[in-house]
């Protein structure tokens, strides 16, 4: 496994130097657990996406003034209301 090294460091088993930016590759998951819990490597946060929701709501597009356009062309002004209406849409 590899990661990228956000903090420069010694590893106290190989005496290698790694500065920022570097990728500190190991097979040991224990050595590995304990860098990223000190802060010299980087974590990764995986998101996953593609919610049926998620799509719609990102099709909504705010146009100023407080009005959003709905993906149908409907014209509401507010957020709140917007969103309210997206799901009343969907839901039929």
């Amino acid at each position: 496994m590899q990661k990228r090294v956000i903090k420069a460091f010694r590893d106290k088993e190989t005496l290698k130097h790694y500065a920022k930016g570097d990728l500190y590759v190991s097979d040991d998951m224990e050595r590995i657990t304990f860098l990223l819990n000190e802060g010299y490597l980087e974590k990764v946060k995986i998101v996953i996406e593609n919610t049926e929701e998620e799509v719609n709501e990102d099709a909504i597009e705010h146009v100023g003034g407080g009005y959003y356009i709905l993906p149908n062309g409907e014209k509401v002004k507010g957020k709140k209301k917007a969103h309210q209406r997206w799901g009343e849409i969907n839901a039929k």
